[in-house]
C-alpha cells in the first residue's frame, strides 16, 4: 500500500482493514518512506525477512501483539514525518527509533508487574 491511499503518515491511521499481510508491506513502506533503504544499503529482501521474523516473534496476546507494535512504530513513523522530529533528529537517530518501536515488546508474554509478583515468577 501506498502512504497515501492508507494515510500512513497520519495521526488517524487505521490499522484494522489491513490484512497481516499488508501490516508487514506498510512497516517496510516506513522504511523505505524514511530514506533508511538508501542511506544504510539495506537489501529490501532482508527487511522483508527482518520484518517477518519480528512480526513471528510477537506472541498472541490480547494487546502486546504484533499489532501493538505496528502501531507504535507507525506513531513513531508519523511524528518524524510530519512533526519537527525529522528535522531535529539524525538518520541513525530515527532508524534506532523506529526498530525499537517494532521491538519493544517482543516475546511479552501479556501479563503485568502486579501478576509476575503474585505468582513468584523468577
Amino acid at each position: 500500500p501506498t502512504t497515501v491511499s492508507i494515510s500512513l503518515n497520519t495521526f488517524e491511521f487505521d490499522d484494522l482493514p489491513l490484512s497481516e499481510d499488508e501490516t508487514v508491506l506498510a512497516s517496510v513502506r516506513m522504511f523505505v518512506d524514511l530514506g533508511f533503504v538508501n542511506t544504510f544499503h539495506m537489501e529490501i529482501q532482508s527487511l522483508f525477512r527482518w520484518v517477518m521474523s519480528v512480526k513471528k516473534n510477537y506472541r498472541p496476546v490480547i494487546y502486546h501483539n504484533w499489532r501493538h507494535a505496528f502501531n507504535v512504530a507507525q506513531s513513531m513513523y508519523t511524528m518524524i514525518t510530519t512533526g519537527l522530529m525529522g528535522q531535529k533528529l539524525s538518520q541513525i537517530e530515527q532508524l534506532a527509533l523506529l526498530i525499537g518501536c517494532f521491538c519493544h515488546d517482543l516475546d511479552h508474554r501479556g501479563t503485568n508487574n502486579a501478576f509476575q509478583t503474585k505468582t513468584n515468577s523468577p
